[in-house]
């Protein structure tokens, strides 16, 4: 199980997202919002918030392959949030 410590090493780092024609997307990690701790369940829920530069592509909500700074590989769920001027933001709930 994910945890919000592997995370919060990361914050305002930025991802890679590889896709299978060689390109990547770069994300960066600019939030983590802490949930309320479910006891019953013994796990801590938690949002990291994504952002991508303008000129990138708007993904779709989707699971993808994710790089981390330390080369660690996620496989995460990413939720379109919005896509502006400054940019894409995408939410990642965990938990």
């Amino acid at each position: 199980m994910l945890k919000i410590e592997t995370f919060e090493k990361h914050l305002n780092s930025t991802f890679s997202i590889p896709f299978d024609d060689g390109t990547n997307i770069d994300i960066v990690l600019f939030n983590i919002i802490k949930g309320q701790f479910i006891e019953a369940l013994n796990i801590q829920p938690f949002t990291l918030e994504f952002k991508a530069k303008p000129d990138t592509i708007l993904l779709r909500q989707n699971t993808y392959n994710i790089k981390a700074p330390d080369n660690q590989d996620f496989a995460l769920l990413l939720i379109p949030r919005s896509s502006n001027e400054e940019g894409h933001t995408y939410d990642c709930n965990i938990g």
